[in-house]
């Protein structure tokens, strides 16, 4: 099991995220929040599940989609610590990705 760090960027895009969702999905409020738990969950356990995805300069990247909001958390993995690091949250309906 890994332990699992969410970065700033991705702990700043987890707040926005959140707040909007609580202001605007009033039949499900928590559920980002829900997604988040079930994301850190599974990253702790099964990381290697997230599609790999090609990040100029960058280590090796993967994203996972967050099934209720679909939100893309992309996260790198560092093997030597056993720590997996979120990057950030993006949406899915995004035409493009964040800077990593």
């Amino acid at each position: 099991m890994s332990r699992v760090e969410i970065a700033a960027e991705a702990m700043g895009d987890a707040i926005i995220i959140d707040r909007w969702w609580r202001e605007h999905r009033t039949a499900a409020p928590s559920a980002f929040r829900d997604d988040l738990d079930w994301l850190t969950r599974l990253l702790s356990e099964a990381a290697l599940l997230g599609r790999r995805i090609r990040v100029r300069g960058s280590r090796h990247v993967r994203r996972v989609l967050m099934p209720r909001t679909l939100h893309h958390a992309y996260y790198a993995i560092d093997d030597e610590a056993d720590v997996v690091i979120v990057m950030r949250i993006w949406s899915a309906k995004r035409r493009r990705r964040p800077r990593l």
